[in-house]
């Protein structure tokens, strides 16, 4: 292997630790802050980190970038939103293995706008998936009132987080050849940072409660895992094969499990484990279906 392909798989190792330590580091935050006022702060660090980098990108603004850049970025917020305040009511690492799941939805939804059945490999990884979001998320003996497992809202809402996240992948690629990169992507993140500031002043309170944990989160979400981030992957993917590069960024939610371990000593039963490995198995096998992901794919 040559010195460029280790450096693009070593940033890609980091990208997906700094990406799974974000669950953890935001779930203790939002106990201080609320979540849409979280990220309203977290994204205009991030917009403004991008006009920094790209001061002249009011030269490339056009009408069609807008319209594009905010569609993609509802989406994003979305995903962001429900994922922030699943965390409010679930465990980091659980979530972080529900977010993953995008990219199995990614694959199921292209397979329904293609009008095509899922192939055998994307049906076996569909099924590793489900397999193990049911033992993942279904916890405790039937309820006596509707004989239903007992699932947590938490899970609920992270699950809406990621079907947001799969939508967003799918538009991404759909739009990403047409408009400058860093143009769409300080867009998408202009329209997360102003839509939770709209939603976070309308439903939460102020003044913020900036404790040490909300300012650790920040400091790794704002920059790091979303500029930062967001520049050594697509460094990373001019040297790494798509193959490489999916296992490599699969392995965020196992860094999520062992930061949340580490942080919030927060362990998984022994079925929620099976359930987590059955995930990763799924969300692997249909990554390396897929072939290649989009460069913008941001998960936390």
């Amino acid at each position: 292997m040559r010195t460029t392909e280790f450096q693009a798989a070593g940033l890609l190792i980091l990208v997906a630790a700094i990406w799974g330590a974000t669950f953890a580091v935001v779930k203790l935050a939002i106990e201080d802050i609320p979540p849409f006022t979280f990220n309203a702060v977290r994204f205009s660090l991030a917009f403004l980190s991008l006009i920094i980098f790209y001061p002249h990108f009011k030269a490339k603004i056009k009408a069609a970038a807008i319209a594009k850049s905010s569609l993609v970025g509802l989406f994003l917020f979305g995903g962001y939103s429900f994922q922030t305040m699943g965390l409010e009511h679930t465990g980091a690492s659980k979530a972080a293995f529900i977010t993953g799941l995008s990219v199995v939805l990614v694959a199921a939804l292209n397979s329904c706008f293609k009008k095509q059945l899922p192939s055998k490999q994307l049906s076996l990884g569909i099924l590793f998936a489900v397999i193990g979001l049911g033992l993942l998320t279904f916890n405790g003996p039937p309820q006596s009132e509707n004989g239903l497992m007992a699932l947590n809202i938490g899970d609920i809402l992270v699950f809406l987080g990621a079907i947001c996240f799969a939508i967003y992948i799918i538009l991404v690629d759909f739009y990403t050849k047409e408009i400058d990169t860093l143009l769409f992507t300080t867009g998408q993140i202009a329209i997360v940072a102003l839509a939770s500031i709209l939603v976070g002043f309308t439903v939460e309170s102020l003044p913020l409660n900036l404790t040490p944990d909300v300012f650790r989160a920040l400091l790794i979400t704002a920059i790091p895992a979303t500029t930062l981030a967001y520049f050594a992957q697509n460094w990373a993917q001019r040297h790494a094969s798509p193959a490489n590069t999916a296992i490599i960024l699969a392995l965020e939610p196992v860094f999520a499990l062992v930061v949340a371990w580490f942080m919030l000593h927060e362990p998984l039963s022994s079925q929620e484990l099976l359930g987590a490995t059955l995930m990763l198995t799924g969300m692997i096998v249909a990554e390396l279906k897929l072939g290649v992901l989009p460069l913008e794919k941001i998960e936390s």
